[in-house]
C-alpha cells in the first residue's frame, strides 16, 4: 500500500513541477488560490481552505503575498470584523488568462503517458480516495 502512496506522490510532484515551470515566478498554490478568488468574489479566507485543501497558515501566508503583489484584494466583512473578504484583482484576472493554454499544455504532456481511458478511470479512482476522506474527517 504503501508504494502506492509514494507512486502517487511523485505524480503529483512530477505534475506540479510541470505546471511551475508555466507559471513561474508564481507557485503552483498561489495560482489555485488565484483562481479559487476568481471564480468566488468576497469569498473568505476560511472558505477557500476548505475549497483548496491548503491549511490556514499557509493560506494566510499566500493571500499576503497575492494582496502585496496587487492580485488580490481584502477588506474586512460587515458581519465579522475578523474575517477577511477576499477579491481577485484584474491584474490576477489578466494572470491567469495568460497562462490557461500553457497549463493545459502541460497537463497535457504530464499526463500523455495515460490513454483517455486510463485518465478517465484514474480520475474515478482519486475522487473516491477523495470522498473517503472528507467522509472519514466530517464523522469525526
Amino acid at each position: 500500500m504503501n508504494d502506492i502512496a509514494s507512486e502517487i506522490y511523485r505524480a503529483h510532484q512530477e505534475i506540479e513541477a510541470a505546471r511551475a515551470e508555466v507559471l513561474d515566478p508564481m507557485t503552483p498554490r498561489q495560482h489555485q488560490v488565484l483562481c479559487y478568488f476568481a471564480g468566488n468574489e468576497g469569498a473568505s479566507q476560511t472558505n477557500a481552505v476548505d475549497a483548496t485543501g491548503i491549511d490556514r497558515s499557509t493560506m494566510a501566508d499566500i493571500i499576503r503575498r497575492l494582496v502585496d503583489r496587487g492580485y488580490l484584494s481584502r477588506k474586512r466583512t460587515r458581519s465579522d470584523a475578523r474575517m477577511y473578504a477576499v477579491q481577485a484583482t484584474d491584474k490576477a484576472r489578466r494572470a491567469i488568462a495568460s497562462v490557461e493554454r500553457d497549463l493545459s499544455n502541460a497537463d497535457a504532456r504530464t499526463l500523455s503517458a495515460l490513454s483517455d481511458a486510463e485518465r478517465a478511470k484514474l480520475s474515478i479512482l482519486l475522487a473516491k480516495v477523495r470522498r473517503q476522506r472528507k467522509d472519514q474527517r466530517e464523522a469525526a
